[in-house]
C-alpha cells in the first residue's frame, strides 16, 4: 500500500514536472514564430568542406545526417555597432543556457560525464561560465558533453562583403563511430543591410558502419532531433532579439 501511494506520488510530481517545463518552454519560444525560420537538410557549403568537419569531427567521411535553421533578424538603431561576437556569445549562450535544455543540462552536470574528447581544455559546468559578449576559447568543454573546436569573428569592416562569422561545437568523439558539429553563425545578407542579420544554425551528424536496426534507430532519433533542434533554435533567437530591442 506504501509502496503503491509513494509511486502515485512520484507519478504526480512527474505529471506536475513535465507541465511546467512544457509550459516554460512555450512561453520561451513562442518569441520567434516558426514561419519566420528557414530549414534545410543539408549545411551550408562552407561547413562541409571545413576543418572542423573533415580534419577534427569527422576525418574518416561517415556524415549522415545535415540540417539547418536560419532567421533574418532586424537589428535597432541603437544596436547598429553590435559585433558578430557578441551576437554569437548570446546566440550560444541562449541554446546551451536556456530552458529548452535544461532537463539535459541538469543531468550533465549532475552527472559529470566526459562524452567528448577532441582535445583537453577548459570545463564549463556552468551557465554563468558563458559570456554575453565573447566567445569561448577553442576547445572549452561544455557540459562535458559538447566542445568549441574553432571559431571566426569577422570585423565590421567585412560586413558589406557578406563574411559568415561562426563559431563550430563538437559532440562526440573523432575516433568513435559518432560524433557531429553544431555551428552557430552570423552574417549581413546584402552589402547595404546593416539594419538586419541572418542567424544560422547547422548541425551536421557523422556515424561510422553500423548494423541495420540500429541505422533505422537513428532515423528515428533524427524525428526527435529536428523537433528538439527547432525549439532550441527558436528560443536562442528570440533572447538575441529581446536583447537587441532592449535598452540595456
Amino acid at each position: 500500500m506504501v509502496a503503491k501511494g509513494l509511486l502515485t506520488v512520484s507519478a504526480l510530481a512527474a505529471a506536475a514536472a513535465s507541465a511546467t517545463y512544457a509550459g516554460t518552454v512555450y512561453k520561451q519560444t513562442r518569441r520567434t514564430d516558426s514561419r519566420r525560420m528557414t530549414r534545410q537538410n543539408t549545411v551550408p557549403d562552407s561547413l562541409h568542406i571545413s576543418k572542423s568537419v573533415n580534419e577534427i569531427v569527422d576525418p574518416r567521411g561517415y556524415s549522415i545526417s545535415f540540417d539547418t535553421r536560419s532567421i533574418s533578424i532586424d537589428i535597432p538603431p541603437h544596436r547598429r555597432n553590435v559585433s558578430d561576437e557578441e551576437l554569437l556569445s548570446r546566440f550560444t549562450k541562449a541554446f546551451y543556457g536556456g530552458a529548452v535544455i535544461r532537463p539535459e543540462r541538469f543531468v550533465l552536470q549532475n552527472l559529470r560525464p566526459n562524452l567528448v574528447n577532441f582535445s583537453d581544455a577548459l570545463q564549463v559546468w556552468c551557465v554563468e561560465q558563458i559570456s554575453d559578449s565573447s566567445l569561448l576559447p577553442t576547445y572549452t568543454k561544455i557540459f562535458g558533453t559538447f566542445q568549441v573546436v574553432d571559431s571566426l569573428i569577422h570585423s565590421q569592416a567585412d560586413f558589406s562583403k557578406g563574411a559568415e562569422s561562426y563559431i563550430d561545437i563538437g559532440f562526440g568523439k573523432d575516433q568513435s563511430s559518432f560524433a557531429g558539429l553544431h555551428r552557430f553563425s552570423a552574417f549581413r545578407p546584402t552589402p547595404e543591410s546593416q539594419d538586419h542579420v541572418v542567424l544560422q544554425f547547422a548541425c551536421q551528424v557523422a556515424s561510422g558502419p553500423r548494423p541495420n536496426f540500429v541505422a533505422s534507430a537513428i532515423q528515428y532519433a533524427g524525428f526527435f532531433h529536428r523537433i528538439y533542434a527547432d525549439l532550441l533554435f527558436r528560443e536562442s533567437v528570440g533572447e538575441v532579439e529581446k536583447w537587441l530591442h532592449s535598452r540595456d
